[in-house]
Protein backbone atom coordinates (compact mmCIF):
# COMPACT_ATOMS: atom_id res chain seq x y z
CA UNK A 1 0.00 0.00 0.00
CA UNK A 2 1.98 3.34 -1.09
CA UNK A 3 1.10 6.22 1.31
CA UNK A 4 -1.35 8.18 -0.14
CA UNK A 5 -3.47 5.37 0.00
CA UNK A 6 -2.14 4.72 3.73
CA UNK A 7 -2.93 7.96 4.37
CA UNK A 8 -6.42 7.91 3.48
CA UNK A 9 -7.14 4.54 5.36
CA UNK A 10 -5.79 6.08 8.70
CA UNK A 11 -8.38 8.90 7.80
CA UNK A 12 -10.93 6.63 7.14
CA UNK A 13 -10.60 4.80 10.56
CA UNK A 14 -10.69 7.92 12.73
CA UNK A 15 -13.70 8.86 10.85
CA UNK A 16 -15.49 5.97 11.73
CA UNK A 17 -14.18 5.81 15.12
CA UNK A 18 -15.41 9.11 15.84
CA UNK A 19 -18.86 8.18 14.21
CA UNK A 20 -19.13 4.86 16.34
CA UNK A 21 -19.29 7.20 19.55
CA UNK A 22 -23.20 7.79 18.35
CA UNK A 23 -24.03 4.84 16.83
CA UNK A 24 -27.49 5.16 16.79
CA UNK A 25 -27.17 8.76 14.77
CA UNK A 26 -24.90 7.35 12.49
CA UNK A 27 -25.90 4.23 11.14
CA UNK A 28 -25.86 5.01 7.03
CA UNK A 29 -22.16 6.57 7.97
CA UNK A 30 -20.61 4.05 9.36
CA UNK A 31 -21.92 1.75 6.75
CA UNK A 32 -20.72 3.71 3.79
CA UNK A 33 -17.35 4.22 5.56
CA UNK A 34 -16.58 0.97 6.15
CA UNK A 35 -17.55 -0.27 2.52
CA UNK A 36 -14.99 1.91 1.95
CA UNK A 37 -12.13 1.66 4.03
CA UNK A 38 -12.35 -2.26 3.06
CA UNK A 39 -11.92 -1.08 -0.67
CA UNK A 40 -9.16 0.60 0.83
CA UNK A 41 -7.37 -2.03 2.75
CA UNK A 42 -7.69 -4.54 0.00
CA UNK A 43 -5.74 -1.78 -2.90
CA UNK A 44 -2.31 -1.91 -3.22
CA UNK A 45 -1.92 1.92 -4.17
CA UNK A 46 -4.04 4.68 -4.74
CA UNK A 47 -4.84 3.74 -8.23
CA UNK A 48 -6.43 0.90 -7.70
CA UNK A 49 -8.17 1.85 -4.72
CA UNK A 50 -10.38 4.22 -6.89
CA UNK A 51 -10.49 1.67 -9.96
CA UNK A 52 -12.12 -0.54 -7.26
CA UNK A 53 -14.19 2.22 -6.09
CA UNK A 54 -15.88 1.93 -9.61
CA UNK A 55 -18.52 4.59 -9.86
CA UNK A 56 -18.28 5.84 -5.96
CA UNK A 57 -14.87 6.84 -6.57
CA UNK A 58 -16.25 10.52 -5.94
CA UNK A 59 -17.28 8.66 -2.81
CA UNK A 60 -20.65 9.88 -3.21
CA UNK A 61 -21.76 7.38 -1.04
CA UNK A 62 -20.39 8.57 1.58
CA UNK A 63 -22.41 12.06 1.21
CA UNK A 64 -25.41 10.20 0.71
CA UNK A 65 -25.07 8.36 4.11
CA UNK A 66 -24.89 11.86 5.82
CA UNK A 67 -28.02 13.42 4.18
CA UNK A 68 -29.83 10.46 5.44
CA UNK A 69 -28.29 10.10 8.68
CA UNK A 70 -29.07 13.69 9.59
CA UNK A 71 -32.75 13.54 8.11
CA UNK A 72 -33.92 10.72 10.09
CA UNK A 73 -32.11 12.19 13.33
CA UNK A 74 -34.52 14.48 13.27
CA UNK A 75 -37.11 12.86 12.15
CA UNK A 76 -36.97 11.02 15.06
CA UNK A 77 -36.54 13.81 17.29
CA UNK A 78 -39.89 15.83 16.30
CA UNK A 79 -41.48 12.34 16.46
CA UNK A 80 -39.99 12.33 19.95
CA UNK A 81 -41.53 15.91 20.73
CA UNK A 82 -44.64 15.40 18.94
CA UNK A 83 -44.07 17.94 16.54
CA UNK A 84 -45.64 15.84 13.42
CA UNK A 85 -45.72 18.51 10.94
CA UNK A 86 -41.84 18.65 11.19
CA UNK A 87 -41.58 15.33 11.29
CA UNK A 88 -43.21 14.67 8.19
CA UNK A 89 -40.72 17.10 6.08
CA UNK A 90 -37.83 15.46 7.62
CA UNK A 91 -39.40 12.34 6.49
CA UNK A 92 -39.73 13.36 3.38
CA UNK A 93 -36.30 14.89 3.01
CA UNK A 94 -35.25 10.95 4.46
CA UNK A 95 -37.25 9.27 1.24
CA UNK A 96 -35.45 11.29 -1.40
CA UNK A 97 -32.01 10.86 0.07
CA UNK A 98 -32.14 7.41 0.16
CA UNK A 99 -33.11 7.54 -4.02
CA UNK A 100 -30.32 10.38 -5.23
CA UNK A 101 -27.51 8.71 -7.29
CA UNK A 102 -25.55 11.56 -7.59
CA UNK A 103 -24.22 14.96 -6.20
CA UNK A 104 -26.22 16.28 -8.86
CA UNK A 105 -29.28 14.68 -7.34
CA UNK A 106 -28.54 15.83 -4.18
CA UNK A 107 -28.17 19.57 -4.97
CA UNK A 108 -31.50 19.49 -7.33
CA UNK A 109 -33.91 16.90 -5.66
CA UNK A 110 -33.69 17.58 -1.88
CA UNK A 111 -33.93 21.60 -2.04
CA UNK A 112 -37.83 20.71 -3.71
CA UNK A 113 -38.33 18.22 -0.29
CA UNK A 114 -37.90 21.43 1.88
CA UNK A 115 -41.51 22.95 2.68
CA UNK A 116 -41.24 26.45 4.69
CA UNK A 117 -44.39 27.07 4.31
CA UNK A 118 -45.17 23.92 6.65
CA UNK A 119 -42.42 24.38 8.96
CA UNK A 120 -43.54 27.94 9.30
CA UNK A 121 -46.89 27.06 10.39
CA UNK A 122 -45.68 23.95 12.89
CA UNK A 123 -43.99 27.10 14.37
CA UNK A 124 -46.39 29.64 14.38
CA UNK A 125 -48.34 26.92 16.45
CA UNK A 126 -45.82 26.93 19.01
CA UNK A 127 -45.05 31.01 19.19
CA UNK A 128 -49.28 31.63 19.32
CA UNK A 129 -49.35 28.58 22.31
CA UNK A 130 -46.58 30.79 24.28
CA UNK A 131 -48.31 33.66 23.57
CA UNK A 132 -51.38 32.78 25.26
CA UNK A 133 -49.51 30.82 28.03
CA UNK A 134 -47.73 34.72 28.55
CA UNK A 135 -51.07 36.42 28.62
CA UNK A 136 -52.83 34.05 30.84
CA UNK A 137 -50.23 34.70 33.68
CA UNK A 138 -50.56 38.52 32.98
CA UNK A 139 -54.22 38.46 33.45
CA UNK A 140 -53.52 37.48 36.73
CA UNK A 141 -51.18 39.46 37.86
CA UNK A 142 -52.30 43.12 36.94
CA UNK A 143 -54.45 44.30 39.42
CA UNK A 144 -55.97 47.43 37.86
CA UNK A 145 -59.40 46.05 36.69
CA UNK A 146 -59.88 48.16 33.66
CA UNK A 147 -56.69 46.75 32.32
CA UNK A 148 -57.45 43.49 33.44
CA UNK A 149 -60.20 43.22 31.23
CA UNK A 150 -58.41 44.09 28.33
CA UNK A 151 -55.72 42.26 28.70
CA UNK A 152 -58.68 38.87 29.56
CA UNK A 153 -60.10 40.12 26.08
CA UNK A 154 -56.94 40.26 24.50
CA UNK A 155 -55.99 36.55 25.90
CA UNK A 156 -58.98 35.41 24.35
CA UNK A 157 -58.43 36.74 20.93
CA UNK A 158 -55.01 35.47 20.65
CA UNK A 159 -56.31 31.91 22.17
CA UNK A 160 -59.12 31.96 19.21
CA UNK A 161 -56.39 32.37 16.57
CA UNK A 162 -54.24 29.31 18.04
CA UNK A 163 -57.48 27.52 17.49
CA UNK A 164 -57.56 28.41 14.55
CA UNK A 165 -54.18 27.23 13.34
CA UNK A 166 -54.68 24.27 15.32
CA UNK A 167 -58.20 22.96 15.10
CA UNK A 168 -58.17 20.42 17.88
CA UNK A 169 -56.62 22.58 20.49
CA UNK A 170 -57.83 22.70 24.02
CA UNK A 171 -56.84 23.93 27.51
CA UNK A 172 -55.88 20.73 27.78
CA UNK A 173 -53.24 20.26 25.23
CA UNK A 174 -51.38 22.32 27.32
CA UNK A 175 -50.48 18.99 29.10
CA UNK A 176 -49.75 17.10 25.50
CA UNK A 177 -46.97 17.10 23.10
CA UNK A 178 -45.78 19.49 21.68
CA UNK A 179 -47.51 21.84 23.78
CA UNK A 180 -46.31 20.69 27.23
CA UNK A 181 -42.96 21.61 26.74
CA UNK A 182 -43.27 24.95 26.83
CA UNK A 183 -46.31 24.73 29.70
CA UNK A 184 -44.59 25.54 33.44
CA UNK A 185 -48.27 25.10 34.94
CA UNK A 186 -49.66 22.50 36.38
CA UNK A 187 -53.18 22.13 35.79
CA UNK A 188 -54.54 23.30 39.46
CA UNK A 189 -52.45 26.30 38.37
CA UNK A 190 -54.11 26.40 34.78
CA UNK A 191 -57.41 26.11 35.92
CA UNK A 192 -57.02 28.57 37.89
CA UNK A 193 -55.69 30.89 35.38
CA UNK A 194 -58.34 30.13 33.09
CA UNK A 195 -61.27 30.51 35.76
CA UNK A 196 -59.79 34.10 36.54
CA UNK A 197 -60.48 35.30 32.55
CA UNK A 198 -63.81 33.15 32.31
CA UNK A 199 -65.46 35.08 35.63
CA UNK A 200 -63.69 38.16 34.03
CA UNK A 201 -65.07 37.97 30.88
CA UNK A 202 -68.48 36.40 31.70
CA UNK A 203 -67.82 33.38 28.86
CA UNK A 204 -66.08 30.52 28.57
CA UNK A 205 -62.60 30.78 27.10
Amino acid sequence: MDQHTSDHVSYLKIRIQKLKENPGFNKEQIKAYEKVLNIANDSSNYEEYTKQLGTDSDLFSIAKSEQIDRYRSMKQLYEKFGLQENSRVYAKREEVALVCNSYADLATKLPQTISPVTESEANEKINQSVLVLQLLFQVNTIANGSHQKEKAKQTKQEFLKLKALDAKFSIDSFFKNPYRLLNPFTKTQMNRLVQRIESILGEEL
